[in-house]
């Protein structure tokens, strides 16, 4: 599901934890990892607490990861 979020829109909480979960398609996953990338604080907090990662800076680093080894896949 191609999900064309505006930028300042969140993704749904139940995307969030199947994103988390890895159960998200490819769509759906660089929809979320853009929206993290922004630096949203809310969606941010989320994912670190699912996580457990101490910060947010911990969050951008792994989703600029994921998003850049598919931008160097294609």
């Amino acid at each position: 599901m191609l999900l064309a979020m505006r930028h300042d829109e969140h993704p749904p909480p139940d995307l969030l934890l199947r994103f988390l979960r890895e159960e998200t398609s490819r769509e759906e996953r660089r929809e979320v990892i853009r929206h993290l990338l922004t630096g949203c604080p809310a969606c941010v907090a989320v994912t670190r607490e699912a996580w457990h990662l101490p910060d947010r800076k911990a969050v951008i680093r792994e989703a600029a990861v994921e998003e850049t080894s598919e931008v160097n896949a294609i």
